[in-house]
């Protein structure tokens, strides 16, 4: 492998980019920009400087075809999905087979990918929310206290199996961390959730309402509602670059 500088690899980066959002174009797989990747096409047009990662917003309901567009992709990319188990829930990645960023922590090579995060629009109107904000606490509690007792996070299960039987299509790889999550209820009637319970927009998002940005120098599909869901997501000052610090950027080799 030979290792290339970071601009050099944001280069390749978003040429590859390129290539995969015509091909979901070209076969009709409905998907927008999100989060960093979003902010930096409306802001600046490309991606954030300091950026290298691309994110992508999907509903859960076009998943297959999503799935699907892989035996169109060019030889040096493949798929890996949360349906087979490969991710957790909520997630499908785009991985480059010859693009590698080098994880310092762990020591191993990793390939650069693109994330596409899925949907659900879900209605809680107040009273509802309410009420399953309020059940939610009093069973954590009864959860903690077995825990505590019984030195086990085996309760905490089926408080989480309820919550994303009601928020998702489906649940994986829970997490104990529940107060955080579930008080996001608290902030509007209707809202998209992914994987780790953000709340994108407190609006239903329509995903047939697309625009397209410029992204360097190609265009990208981005939500019709993007303003509401980058104020919700980074704050009614989202149009002011915020100093990262020190960043660290990691390694990047390509093969």
């Amino acid at each position: 492998m030979k290792q290339i500088s970071f601009e050099e690899f944001k280069l390749i980066y978003k040429k590859n980019y390129e290539i995969i959002v015509n091909i979901l174009l070209k076969h009709n797989v409905r998907f927008s920009c999100a989060c960093g990747t979003m902010l930096g096409a409306i802001r600046e047009k490309d991606i954030i400087e300091w950026d290298y990662d691309i994110d992508n917003f999907f509903f859960e309901e076009d998943l297959e075809q999503l799935l699907s567009v892989e035996k169109y992709l060019p030889n040096n990319f493949y798929i890996q999905s949360y349906k087979n188990g490969d991710l957790k829930y909520g997630l499908v990645r785009i991985c480059c087979k010859n693009l590698f960023r080098h994880d310092k922590k762990s020591s191993k090579y990793i390939n650069v990918f693109y994330d596409f995060f899925s949907l659900k629009n879900v209605s809680c109107p107040e009273q509802k929310r309410k009420k399953l904000f309020l059940k939610f606490i009093k069973e954590e509690k009864k959860a903690e206290y077995k825990v505590s007792t019984h030195k086990s996070a085996n309760p905490f299960k089926e408080l989480l199996k309820k919550i994303y039987k009601l928020l998702l299509p489906s649940f994986k790889n829970v997490s104990n961390k529940i107060q955080k999550k579930v008080s996001k209820l608290k902030h509007g009637n209707t809202c998209i959730m992914c994987k780790s319970f953000k709340i994108v927009s407190p609006l239903p998002i329509n995903k047939e309402e697309i625009i397209f940005v410029q992204f360097s120098n190609f265009k990208i599909p981005c939500y019709e509602k993007h303003i509401i869901i980058l104020e919700t997501l980074y704050g009614k000052d989202w149009r002011t670059p915020k100093e990262f610090g020190e960043r660290k950027i990691p390694e990047f080799y390509i093969q």
